[in-house]
């Protein structure tokens, strides 16, 4: 896989159409701290945290029978982080960039390489397109799912049990051949519903579709294809992903402990999002640009801030039992296992 294209602008005049290559880099980089003080100063906004019951746990020892005592709560926690950019190197995430991604890009490239003969592209590059217009709005992105961002958000006796290990891969989507080529969505049934699995407020009033959990959309809007990729990349680690090259969650933190699966919803039940870089503030993937100040574009200033390159953080819904020693023998609140589709 050789260095992506950069987005190709094209002018139009009279006569004949003038092209010129727009800036795809992030203007700066954020850093592992910044994003753990971002994280960490919206604890009481995203967490939720309520008590919700008690765990009773039996243990046994030389003595005898041990009964301990637990917390049952209900929260969201920050255990991923997702980055979404134009180009390899182009990760505003600095430490991911420098090491992950490097060892991603190298993989990726020679399995390309070896198996097709050509690199792949993110199809930003008019030429490869039908129409000048398409290929315009052929919005493809680099995606990176990484595990659990900021370690000082967890509080052991007042957190659940993080369902992924810190700094970790779960996916990067340029080792994720198959899923960057569509034959891993193609054997999913939920790709060819028209009329479900939708990312907006109604079917008439959507930016785009979950699936195919693909990382390219077809829109004019750079905001809301790199949100819908997220959103996709995120799914297939925390759902079903036959044939996508990912290391999934178990989206669970225990015994009767659940964590919930990312999906599209306008409920936030599932997922809460957190824009870290270029901004930071809460997101609604989804979102009606009709809600917006006349003249202003959705993700506009995001975009521009950022240039086309993001870095959030998913809060997942944990809810459950913190873990005590032995067996369960009582809680407040039953549980179910994550239904993961």
């Amino acid at each position: 896989m050789s260095k992506i294209l950069k987005t190709i602008v094209l002018g139009v005049g009279f006569s004949l159409g003038t092209m010129a290559a727009a800036n795809t880099a992030p203007p700066g980089n954020i850093y592992f701290p910044e994003i753990a003080v971002d994280v960490a100063s919206h604890m009481f906004d995203y967490s939720q945290f309520e008590l919700i019951g008690a765990c009773v746990w039996l243990s046994w020892s030389w003595t005898g029978p041990n009964v301990e005592t637990t917390p049952e709560l209900d929260e969201y926690i920050p255990d991923l982080a997702v980055s979404v950019y134009n180009e390899t190197g182009d990760d505003p995430w600095w430490e991911v960039n420098e090491t992950i991604d490097k060892v991603g890009y190298a993989g990726g490239s020679a399995v390309a390489q070896a198996a097709f003969g050509f690199a792949l592209g993110n199809g930003q590059d008019t030429a490869t397109n039908d129409s000048s217009q398409q290929g315009l709005n052929q919005r493809t992105k680099y995606v990176d799912v990484i595990g659990n961002v900021d370690p000082m958000a967890y509080f052991p006796f007042l957190s659940l049990q993080l369902n992924t290990q810190s700094f970790e891969p779960y996916y990067l989507s340029e080792i994720d051949l198959p899923g960057r080529l569509g034959v891993a969505e193609d054997i999913d049934p939920e790709s060819y519903d028209p009329l479900g699995y939708y990312i907006g407020q109604s079917f008439v009033n959507k930016w785009g579709y979950e699936y195919p959990r693909i990382m390219t959309s077809n829109t004019d809007n750079d905001y809301t294809a790199s949100v819908m990729a997220a959103q996709r990349a995120a799914d297939i680690v925390t759902n079903g992903n036959a044939l996508h090259v990912v290391n999934s969650t178990s989206d669970s933190c225990g015994t009767n402990c659940a964590v919930a699966n990312v999906i599209e919803e306008n409920s936030d039940n599932n997922e809460l999002w957190e824009e870290v870089y270029p901004n930071d503030e809460h997101i609604s993937p989804g979102q009606n640009a009709a809600t917006l100040p006349p003249g202003q574009i959705l993700g506009g200033t995001d975009e521009q801030a950022g240039n086309g390159n993001y870095v959030f953080v998913i809060w997942r819904h944990y809810k459950g039992c913190i873990q005590g020693d032995g067996d369960l023998i009582y809680d407040t609140v039953g549980v179910s296992p994550t239904n993961k589709r």
